[in-house]
C-alpha cells in the first residue's frame, strides 16, 4: 500500500511538472533609439543589450526606435511607437513576417491570385484635365 501511494505521488509530481507553464524570457539582442521598460508602477528604465525581459514586462518603444529580442533561437522585432506588455506586442506581430523567415512559392502564388480594383492616381486625373483647359501660346 505504501508503495502505491509513493508511486502515485511521484506520478502526480511528474504530471504537474510537465504541465507547468514555462515563463518566456527574452534576451535583448539589439536596441536603437529610446526603448524603456516598466520597473515598477510609473517608473521606467532604459533597455540595454543583453538584458533579460519577461513576457509580462511592459515596454515603450519610442519614435524612430526598434527593439530586437531572442527566444529559443528565434528573433522578434518590435517596431517604433509601440507600448504594452511584451506578450501582447509579440502576439500582435505574429500575423506579420518574423525576422529571418523565408517566403515560399505558395505564399507568392496565393497573394498573386487576389485581384484589386484599379484606382485613379494624380497623373491619370491630370491627363484627363488637360482636355478641359485651353492652352494659349
Amino acid at each position: 500500500m505504501k508503495k502505491i501511494v509513493l508511486i502515485m505521488t511521484i506520478f502526480v509530481a511528474f504530471v504537474c511538472a510537465a504541465f507547468a507553464e514555462k515563463k518566456a524570457t527574452y534576451k535583448v539582442s539589439s536596441v536603437s533609439g529610446k526603448v524603456t521598460y516598466e520597473v515598477s508602477s510609473g517608473e521606467w528604465a532604459d533597455v540595454k543589450v543583453g538584458m533579460i525581459l519577461d513576457a509580462s514586462n511592459s515596454v515603450n518603444v519610442g519614435l524612430n526606435s526598434t527593439l530586437k529580442l531572442d527566444l529559443d533561437g528565434s528573433s522578434y522585432a518590435i517596431k517604433p511607437m509601440k507600448k504594452g506588455k511584451l506578450s501582447d506586442l509579440l502576439s500582435a506581430s505574429k500575423t506579420g513576417i518574423k525576422v529571418g523567415s523565408k517566403v515560399t512559392d505558395d505564399d507568392i502564388a496565393e497573394a498573386s491570385t487576389k485581384t484589386s480594383k484599379g484606382t485613379s492616381t494624380a497623373s491619370s486625373r491630370a491627363s484627363e484635365a488637360k482636355a478641359d483647359v485651353e492652352w494659349e501660346f
